[in-house]
Parts: C-alpha cells; sequence; structure tokens
C-alpha cells in the first residue's frame, strides 16, 4: 500500500516538473523595447498570443504562432509589417511578466499587461475627452489628442489650409502615473510620464520634451449642416428654378447706389470667424476684420472678402491680399462681397450679434464642389452679412 503510494506521488511530481518546464507565452504583452544590432526601439506596442495560434498586434490579426522544437523557441508567421518577428524565435527569458525573444541579431522584449485591468484604469483615469496642446512656438497651429473610451486615441494637427490626422491606442499606467500612446502620434509616441494632471491641465514628458495639454470645454456651438443640395436648385430637365429670387432679395441690395452710400460710412467690418475641427466638435475660433472703401463719385466698393478665413493680418505667408473691388455699373453681382453662386431666398429671419440685432434675408447657396452657403444679409444695410455657414464635403 505504501509503495503504490508512493509510485503515484512520484508519478505527479514528474508530470507537475514537465509542464512547469511550458514557456508562459500566451497571453497579452507590450513589446517595450526592439533592439536591433545596436539599435535600441521602444515601440510600446500591444501584442497578443492567442491560445488558438493568432498573433495579434494592436488587437488585428497579423499572423499565427506556435512554439518551435521542445518549446525552446517561437516561430511566429506574420506580415511583411512585421517582418522582425518572423521565423524561429529563441526564448532567451520566460516568466509571469517578462518575456525575451531573439531572431538572428533582433532581440524583443516583452512585458505581461492585463487587458481587463487597462481598460478599467483607462475609464477612471479622468483622461477621456479633447486636448489641445500648447504651441507658443507655432502660431496658427492647432494640436489635439482626444482620448476615448475605452482604449481609442485620436491626434489632429492643423494649420491654415492643411490638417493631418492620426489615430492609435493609449494605456493609463496607474501604478507608475505614465501614459503610453500607441501609433502615429507626433512628439508624445510611446512611453509618458505624468507630471501634472488636475483634470483640466495635463503634463507628459516624453524623452526629456515636456508638452502642456489643456482640456477642451464642450463646445456651446451649435454643428449646423446643410442639408440642401445642388439637384435641390434644377429640374429634371436641367433648368434653374430660382430665376426670379433676384426681385426678393433686400432693395438697398438691388441698388449700387444704395450700397456705395451706405458702405461709404463704414469703415470696418468685424466678425467672429469659427471654422469646425475635422474629426471633433470643436471650433477653431478667430476675429477677423474686413477693411471696407466705398465712392460713390466712382462708383466703386471694396470690402474685403474675409469669408476665405484670413483677413489682412492673418493672410497666408508670401502672398498678397486679393483685392476685392467692384464696379457697381460694371460688374457688380447681388451678394456681392460674396461671389454670387446660384441661390434662392429660403426667408425672413431677425440675427442677434455683438453688433446688435437685425432683420435678415436669408439666402441659401451651391457652389462649385458641392460647397453650400446659407447667408443672412442685413436688409438696410447693403453689402453686411449678419451671418455666414458655409458646409463643406
Amino acid at each position: 500500500m505504501n509503495r503504490v503510494s508512493l509510485l503515484l506521488f512520484s508519478f505527479l511530481l514528474i508530470t507537475g516538473s514537465a509542464f512547469a518546464k511550458i514557456p508562459q507565452v500566451a497571453g497579452d504583452w507590450l513589446i517595450y523595447k526592439v533592439i536591433i544590432d545596436k539599435d535600441v526601439k521602444e515601440p510600446y506596442l500591444p501584442v497578443s498570443f492567442e491560445e488558438d495560434g493568432k498573433f495579434l498586434v494592436m488587437g488585428v490579426d497579423a499572423g499565427t504562432w506556435k512554439f518551435g522544437e521542445k518549446q525552446k523557441s517561437v516561430i511566429i508567421d506574420c506580415s511583411e509589417m512585421f517582418k522582425n518577428f518572423n521565423g524561429d524565435n529563441l526564448i532567451i527569458e520566460s516568466g509571469k511578466k517578462d518575456l525575451v525573444l531573439e531572431n538572428n541579431s533582433t532581440r524583443i522584449f516583452f512585458k505581461r499587461i492585463d487587458r481587463d485591468k487597462i481598460l478599467a484604469e483607462n475609464k477612471n483615469s479622468g483622461l477621456a475627452g479633447t486636448w489641445r496642446f500648447e504651441t507658443v512656438d507655432y502660431p496658427g497651429m492647432i494640436r489635439m489628442m482626444i482620448f476615448e473610451d475605452p482604449d481609442k486615441v485620436t491626434y489632429i494637427e492643423k494649420e491654415p489650409g492643411v490638417q493631418s490626422k492620426g489615430s492609435g491606442t493609449w494605456i493609463f499606467n496607474k501604478d507608475d502615473n505614465e501614459l503610453y500612446i500607441i501609433g502615429q502620434i507626433e512628439g508624445v509616441r510611446g512611453k509618458n510620464k505624468i507630471t501634472e494632471f488636475d483634470g483640466e491641465v495635463l503634463t507628459l514628458e516624453n524623452k526629456g520634451e515636456t508638452f502642456v495639454l489643456k482640456k477642451e470645454k464642450q463646445e456651446k456651438k451649435k454643428i449646423e449642416r446643410l442639408t440642401f443640395t445642388e439637384d435641390d436648385f434644377y429640374t429634371d430637365d436641367g433648368d434653374y428654378k430660382y430665376e426670379n429670387d433676384n426681385e426678393k432679395l433686400p432693395e438697398k441690395w438691388l441698388n449700387p447706389y444704395e450700397m456705395s452710400s451706405y458702405l461709404q460710412t463704414v469703415s470696418q467690418l468685424t466678425y467672429s470667424y469659427s471654422e469646425l475641427i475635422e474629426g471633433t466638435n470643436n471650433f477653431d475660433t478667430k476675429t477677423l476684420t474686413a477693411i471696407v472703401a466705398a465712392d460713390p463719385e466712382s462708383e466703386t466698393v471694396n470690402i474685403d472678402n474675409i469669408f476665405k478665413g484670413y483677413d489682412r493680418t492673418t493672410k497666408p505667408e508670401d502672398s498678397e491680399f486679393p483685392s476685392n473691388e467692384v464696379n457697381l455699373n460694371e460688374n457688380y453681382n447681388n451678394l456681392y462681397p460674396i461671389e454670387e453662386p446660384d441661390f434662392r431666398v429660403a426667408g425672413k429671419d431677425s440675427i442677434t450679434t455683438p453688433a446688435g440685432t437685425f432683420e435678415c434675408t436669408v439666402i441659401e447657396a451651391v457652389n462649385t464642389f458641392d460647397e453650400k452657403r446659407k447667408l443672412w444679409m442685413i436688409d438696410d444695410k447693403p453689402g453686411v452679412y449678419a451671418k455666414v455657414i458655409v458646409d463643406k464635403p
């Protein structure tokens, strides 16, 4: 009886010892360092060795994996994008928290991560929302990061006339007060040490550089999209349907002399210009000033066309501010200072602005490239709009 018990106990010891030798590879990992020859990179890339043999990179199926001979290596077969992982990777170190693989001249360092813990810490971090970088050294540039639950981050960089966008993944490490940004995120990609965070200001240190971000407040501006289309302005035969709407415009806008006489009393017009930042619910808002010059004798008027998004002080570098002069008898259009597109009168409206409350005629217009406009022309102030919406596709 004692002999049988001893044999069974010995068998369990041998079996347990055999299982203990299996490297702990399956699960979720963060690649925090890659050494190629002597070149050190820190990608901070989340990967998963699935139990069914799938190899995932940032949650996307990138190939397959399996143990090599006698479980001393990991054979990875993945896309060309991750070619450094391909092939037979010798297991240099394997534990509950760390994994090191070596493939020819490449050594890859992994740190085990708990995805459920990451998502919980992300959710409770207070980082979700839109953050704007301080860009004192780059006037006119907007840089923003949008953190979304559970782990999506979007990066937006905007300069006059140009906008770029990237996306990736974020991980908040509560224990070490660190923020990992994975993806095409300028400047703050990789590991960031959080040196300040009070819910409104977020200061990050990344590779010796400091970034200060301020949380954007929820915009109160209503995002009004224009739903009419160019097809609404034409019959099935292609004929323009609103040829007679010119007659519905305010009387003073139809009389060139009334316009030049009124604008002679105006030196400038000041507007608040807000442009929706693509991919967000936030606007980039600035003040633009249009210089006004009118000469009733020569019947000419010049109102700066600031509806392009810039004025004389904010015009693009190395360019002259374009003239918007019109001879009221020769090339006058009824929607001046805006170029006259196909339009229709949509009705009347009262608009309140910092300059006062004005009775307006509302115009809907379509332009080339599917651009749509809605215009509020002040009835008794020819040449002056109270409000303009431009909706680009």
